[in-house]
């Protein structure tokens, strides 16, 4: 078997330019709002952090490339660079004290925004990965580490993020790309197995409509080799 180590893996084309929402499939207001006070607190922290999930999978592939997603998701979820657990907790403070966000009871990595008393907000999950990851590949939620969560791939995806561009008032954030949204799957299919299907469809999805967007010219211009 060939191993690949971390300073093989390369999903993107560096030359590729920035990526923008279409005009006519623009993100809730409410997620680009999201997105700003995310933007804001991170690069207070010089913390690195992108969208992942099945937000990234909603953005690359319909409201940037157009293609239709059947069950479209309002929750937003980010992998965000940490040193250690107290700078975590600084983030989700700060988020909070924001006025905007507020934090779930037993559940460390999740935040509502605008939840109120009546109605539920929009689910925003946060994971940390880096130097706060203990073994590497795995963090341990506190307060008492009996929640362990696999991180692996996250270096490799944070590292390929794509930059798009939100509005045309020049707001951008950095998603992962299809090839990391896939590996991220693929590690989540791997400890889930059959008790959640979701990561299996969203698989045929990413690899169905990899080549529509926005690849399918990057085969006989940049990799007629392959």
């Amino acid at each position: 078997t060939r191993v690949i180590t971390k300073q093989q893996i390369s999903f993107t084309n560096a030359a590729s330019p920035m990526l923008s929402i279409k005009p006519d499939l623009p993100l809730d207001p409410v997620i680009i709002e999201i997105l700003r006070h995310m933007e804001a607190q991170a690069a207070k922290l010089s913390a690195p952090c992108f969208v992942v999930g099945a937000m990234a999978r909603d953005m690359l592939l319909h409201h940037i490339h157009g293609m239709h997603i059947a069950r479209p998701t309002r929750d937003i979820d980010f992998g965000i660079a940490m040193n250690d657990w107290k700078q975590f907790t600084s983030f989700k403070n700060a988020l909070c004290d924001t006025g905007v966000f507020l934090p779930v009871n037993g559940m460390t990595q999740r935040l509502s925004f605008r939840a109120t008393e009546d109605a539920r907000g929009i689910p925003v999950d946060l994971v940390p990965f880096g130097p706060i990851e203990s073994p590497p590949g795995t963090i341990a939620w506190p307060p008492d580490n009996a929640e362990v969560m696999t991180v692996t791939g996250f270096d490799e995806a944070n590292a390929n993020a794509l930059t798009v561009q939100l509005s045309r008032e020049g707001m951008t954030t950095r998603v992962a790309s299809i090839p990391g949204l896939v590996l991220l799957k693929l590690i989540a299919w791997f400890e889930r197995g059959q008790t959640n299907p979701k990561d299996a469809q969203d698989l045929v999805l990413l690899i169905r409509h990899y080549a529509d967007a926005g690849n399918s010219d990057r085969l006989y211009e940049d990799q007629l080799p392959l």
